[in-house]
């Protein structure tokens, strides 16, 4: 629950004749504060937003934005006397009944006007000490820190202020001050729009449009957040197991293997295999293959022959080496050759891909072009072919034969189908060339592997036959070095495809969040909401006696929140006073539809001299009327005359506050 409720406004100024100042007592509901123009009505309430540090509202931070009397020079009896120092002081409570004091310095010789006091309980009110602790504002961290102003102050209110997106692309915080214009309308910017411009709008892209959606609570905030943090967890996701799957066939393609059924995007219904091709080019598991070579290892390492013992079967075996050389040779030439066609069709599916992306370009256009009421088919109507520009018969059917030819629609159709056929065709090329590129370096070494035991062979025929045979060394030797690369590459596979079973359960997440997560912009919520607001801003209209434009034709947009007729903006439809009608209207409407739905509106609205531009009395009696009846506390300052205001306000219960015909800074006696 959000509540912020004033209940006094103190000033203090020191002066060389004495002390001055005011104090205001201010109750539940609606508070009229009735005195003459330029005596100090504006004061006492810009003294508020400055007790807050939400000066910002009145065009700059700090005492640039006080008038002189409460930091310069105030008069008295017609004197001019010097402001030696001055401060606020408010007391303020929440939803909890909770009451604190605020004291921020305007002009001192010792005390920064950044720096806020706060009174752990009604000062003003009941008159005993109450602990205390020092706050700062509109400094870095303001907003954030443990001794930021800010962050307390929406912590007492009752605010959990979100992070909206900026112009830069980053979040930041929804920062009190851009909540403040949609319920202080201040005299000299406040009734010019619904919403005053700030000094700055902090980097925050649409400020307005998330300040609306915060006080109503609207779900479009986090349903907003929730789709830029999906599309960002399926980027980083997406990037992830590209980069693992790159990996794992990295590590296969260095040991001759072949990668099936993994996919370059994350998929949860997968079951990918690691192969190896073995020396009759079947394919088998990477631990199979290990422990064939661990087998062959232990046989032999038992016993290294010499040469005398294999010189018959070196004799015999070089027809065979020779043979399997020529084989493999042969198996390496045609596997080269598969490839190339293969590529080559490649190649001639991406250029027909470039010709038919390209004609669906000119179709679309041409589409986009007869729906504004284009010639259509101009260049075929002079014979002429739209595509190839080649001169054509006027038909190319027998003319007993009627086929109707495709319209624009179906040629896209059509195309769009030949455009995906051929993409799944490059895809399945390339996984094609993948897999014989794996093949053809298995059988490569393999070759090389023979012709190596060939030169062994021949060379050993003339070694002495008392010596060991390099063959067996080699091979030895070989197996080892095999089987260790083959044991590293499964270790590191192992543990990719511990990260693609991680990622898979990241996707499986996200795919859950983004089930949950609905596609349209407003909830249902959100749509009662906005509803119930433009009901209450038309009846409120109503109410007040709008009468510019019919008010059956005005809606609240959904792109900005503020009232359209038939999608204008509507203050290019209304006088200048039903422009006014039109700011008291959404205020109202904004708080009512806020407190029906528990939004985020702290139940506080205040109007500086709501009477602009000569109101009718009668108008100005159902806006009292209006602010009666909404749930918290509304500060009014008005010029009307105390009678006046009874008057108007006969049978409603408020408290009229008369700060006389003088000004409101006057003589305090210590």
């Amino acid at each position: 629950m959000s509540r912020l409720k004033v209940n006094v406004v103190k000033i203090s100024i020191e002066t060389e004749e004495g002390l001055f100042g005011t104090e205001i007592h201010l109750k539940e509901g609606l508070n009229v504060l009735s005195a003459n123009n330029t005596k100090g009505k504006s004061s006492c309430l810009n003294s508020i937003l400055y007790g807050l540090g939400i000066e910002e509202l009145l065009g700059g931070t700090n005492t640039k934005s006080m008038k002189p009397v409460l930091k310069d020079v105030l008069k008295h009896q017609g004197k001019t006397l010097v402001v030696l120092e001055s401060k606020v002081q408010l007391e303020i409570s929440n939803q909890n009944g909770k009451a604190i004091t605020l004291t921020r310095w305007i002009k001192s010789t010792s005390k920064d006007p950044r720096l806020i006091k706060v009174d752990d309980g009604p000062s003003l009110s009941e008159d005993k000490p109450f602990n205390s602790k020092d706050y700062y504002v509109h400094m870095k961290g303001s907003a954030t820190e443990e001794s930021g102003f800010h962050a307390y102050l929406a912590e007492f209110i009752g605010w959990e202020l979100p992070k909206v997106p900026t112009f830069d692309g980053n979040d930041r915080l929804l920062y009190i001050q851009s909540l403040c214009p949609l319920f202080y309308i201040e005299q000299i910017k406040g009734w010019n729009s619904f919403y005053a411009p700030l000094p700055s709008n902090y980097g925050i892209r649409d400020l307005s449009k998330r300040a609306t959606e915060f006080l109503l609570d609207l779900d479009v905030m986090k349903n907003t957040k929730e789709k830029d943090e999906l599309k960002i967890l399926k980027s980083i996701i997406s990037s992830s197991w590209l980069s693992s799957v790159r990996s794992i066939r990295e590590v296969a393609s260095d040991i001759n293997g072949v990668v099936s059924d993994l996919p370059e995007k994350p998929t949860l219904l997968i079951d990918f295999n690691i192969h190896l091709f073995n020396e009759k080019e079947e394919l088998i598991e990477i631990d199979e293959k290990i422990i064939a070579l661990e087998n062959s290892l232990s046989k032999q390492s038992n016993y290294v022959r010499t040469i005398s013992e294999i010189e018959d079967e070196n004799e015999h075996k070089i027809n065979e080496i020779e043979t399997l050389v020529m084989t493999q040779q042969d198996s390496v030439n045609s596997l080269r050759r598969e490839i190339q066609l293969e590529s080559s069709n490649q190649v001639a599916m991406r250029e027909n891909l470039m010709v038919l992306e390209d004609d669906l370009k000119k179709n679309q256009e041409a589409q986009k072009l007869y729906s504004l009421g284009a010639a259509f088919n101009s260049e075929l109507s002079k014979g002429m072919c739209p595509t190839c520009h080649q001169d054509i018969e006027d038909t190319l059917l027998p003319q007993e034969i009627t086929v109707r030819p495709l319209d624009l629609a179906e040629n896209i159709r059509y195309i769009k189908e030949q455009i995906n056929a051929i993409k799944f065709g490059l895809s399945q090329s390339e996984f094609i060339i993948n897999n014989k590129k794996a093949q053809l370096s298995s059988i490569e070494e393999h070759l090389m592997q023979s012709r190596r035991t060939l030169r062994l062979v021949k060379s050993e025929l003339r070694e002495d036959p008392r010596l060991q045979t390099k063959q067996d060394i080699e091979k030895i030797v070989d197996t080892k070095i095999q089987i260790q690369k083959l044991r590293e590459a499964n270790n590191k596979l192992e543990k990719l495809k511990n990260d693609i079973n991680s990622l898979q359960d990241d996707w499986k997440n996200y795919i859950a969040r983004k089930e949950n997560h609905s596609d349209e912009y407003f909830s249902k919520a959100d749509k009662e909401k906005l509803k119930k607001f433009e009901q209450d801003f038309k009846l409120y209209l109503k109410e007040f006696g709008f009468s510019s434009v019919s008010i059956g034709d005005i809606t609240i947009s959904e792109d900005k929140y503020t009232p359209i007729v038939k999608g204008f903006d509507i203050k290019f439809d209304s006088s200048a006073s039903d422009h006014i009608r039109l700011i008291w209207a959404y205020t109202c409407a904004l708080a009512n539809t806020a407190a029906q739905f528990n939004g985020h509106h702290p139940k506080l609205i205040i109007f500086d001299e709501p009477g602009q531009q000569q109101m009718d009395m009668s108008s100005q009696a159902s806006l009292f009327k209006v602010l009666t009846s909404l749930i918290g506390q509304t500060i009014v300052a008005s010029s009307l005359k105390q009678k006046e205001i009874e008057d108007l306000t006969a049978d409603l219960k408020i408290n009229i506050i008369d700060l006389g015909k003088d000004y409101i800074i006057k003589p305090i006696k210590k």
